[in-house]
């Protein structure tokens, strides 16, 4: 079955970053297979915060979200909007509103809150990379949106 991956985001949002967000949480989602194609989205020397962690470099994404496929059945990302802002030398930056949904080996489940700040950087008219990615997480469980 396929996922819809839309959002809500005003007309300014770059086409080109629209669908890097959507590629970026659908490739995510399939499973610990897709992990290179998932750190495919990221510029070589990318960063990606995450609470106190820090994970630096496309090679150690890959490694690290391939790991946290380990206790999990499935998992599905769910964006309700893109707030773009920012446009210096190529950089474009926007903050996101969205969920997650895991489903676990062990039968449990757990929702989860989330906002993100995304920078990308311009490597060609038509494709963009994730420079650094910041996520603040709210492990309460979500309220319908």
């Amino acid at each position: 079955m396929a996922m819809d991956y839309t959002f809500i985001h005003p007309p300014t949002l770059d086409p080109v970053i629209k669908n890097h967000i959507s590629s970026l949480y659908r490739t995510v989602d399939i499973g610990p297979e897709s992990a290179q194609a998932w750190a495919a989205h990221f510029a070589e020397d990318a960063i990606l915060k995450k609470s106190p962690n820090e994970i630096k470099g496309r090679e150690n994404l890959e490694k690290s979200i391939a790991g946290s496929w380990a206790p999990l059945k499935s998992r599905k990302h769910i964006v309700y909007k893109v707030f773009p802002f920012g446009d210096e030398g190529g950089k474009q930056e926007v903050m996101l509103h969205g969920r997650s949904l895991n489903v676990y080996k062990d039968g449990t489940d757990g929702t989860f809150t989330w906002a993100a700040r995304l920078r990308f950087k311009k490597v060609a008219d038509d494709k963009v990379l994730v420079e650094r990615y910041t996520i603040i997480v709210d492990p309460t469980p979500a309220l319908e949106e």
